[in-house]
């Protein structure tokens, strides 16, 4: 007799011998304790050997705009900045901040300590995620090795010394990979995995604004994947997905359309980030940082247009002139 369960036929336990369903679990379990021990491991190991002078915060993010924020909604103040609406990046990182802040309050430990609790949380959970979709795609010893890698990459371990929205969107992004890739396997329950999909993309982008069109990426990916599945449910996974995601950005696009006037593309900060990806910060009194010549010419050309790259269309403007654009397809 075949019993299914979960989409997969197993066959019902014998005397004496563990099912293959329970075996699989108990790999699944070893598996994911596994990934989250090196993850630990790693991330402890790195802040024992990264030497003091190098342990200091350096996103200014964070002290001109996250902590301040997070501290006024810890402290019942509101989204405010300098008694103003707080509009310059969304509202994830402040929120997942006060609400380190108020439990490290709570349990009377440092603020500093409850981030650091948090880096090490986000990058286990992020360490076990990857170990799941690789599981899912190929296999224990591949999960495990990607696992390892991920845990172990020296770009992501620099970056959880500090808070950083790095590994939130990372942890996000990788449940929306693995919820794709689940339902693009079974090609049905489209409604439940395109609404999961869409709020956490829609999360996802609450923490960092560049995630704001990843559900058309998605939605293309939803129709161009080989899919057991019709059209319909295509079409209903694109849907619901979206009406997700735009579910759960609007409460933060409504507040911000009703305390600034306008509609705003989940940030005011979009041009600033623009300009620093464009002149590598040295409109900031950066070190410049070597660069090959052409990258060189673009960047001095948008030195020189500064006074013009104040909006996103003053930028996409001067961007794609006929001078720039020589120099980007030359």
């Amino acid at each position: 007799m075949i019993i299914p369960v979960l989409g997969l036929s197993v066959r019902p336990p014998q005397k004496g011998l563990p099912s293959r369903q329970s075996t699989k679990r108990q790999k699944r379990a070893l598996l994911l304790l596994t990934s989250a021990a090196v993850a630990l491991a790693s991330h402890l190991v790195f802040l024992l050997v990264l030497p003091s002078s190098w342990q200091r915060n350096q996103s200014a993010d964070y002290h001109t705009y996250y902590e301040p924020v997070a501290q006024s909604l810890a402290s019942g103040g509101g989204f405010l900045l300098a008694s103003k609406p707080a509009l310059l990046y969304p509202c994830g990182i402040p929120l997942m901040y006060a609400a380190t802040f108020y439990v490290s309050d709570t349990l009377h430990i440092a603020r500093s300590t409850g981030l650091r609790l948090l880096e090490a949380m986000l990058l286990t959970l992020t360490s076990m995620l990857v170990s799941l979709v690789a599981l899912f795609v190929w296999n224990v010893r591949v999960a495990l090795v990607a696992s390892a890698m991920w845990s172990t990459y020296p770009f992501h371990l620099w970056l959880t010394k500090q808070p950083d929205p790095s590994s939130a969107f990372a942890l996000l992004l990788l449940c929306c990979v693995f919820l794709f890739v689940r339902w693009s396997a079974e090609g049905h329950r489209s409604m439940q995995y395109g609404s999961l999909v869409g709020l956490m993309l829609g999360i996802a982008a609450l923490i960092r604004p560049i995630g704001i069109a990843l559900p058309i990426l998605v939605a293309v990916l939803a129709w161009i994947c080989v899919i057991p599945c019709r059209p319909r449910q295509r079409a209903l996974f694109s849907f619901c997905m979206i009406l997700a995601y735009l579910l759960s950005i609007s409460p933060w696009e409504l507040w911000a359309r009703k305390v600034s006037g306008g509609w705003i593309p989940l940030g005011t900060n979009g041009p600033n980030v623009l300009i620093d990806g464009l002149t590598f910060g040295t409109v900031r009194g950066l070190k410049p940082v070597w660069m090959p010549q052409r990258v060189r010419v673009l960047t001095q050309d948008a030195v020189e247009h500064q006074k013009d790259l104040k909006t996103t269309r003053g930028i996409a403007r001067i961007f794609f002139s006929e001078g720039s654009s020589k120099l980007v397809w030359q």
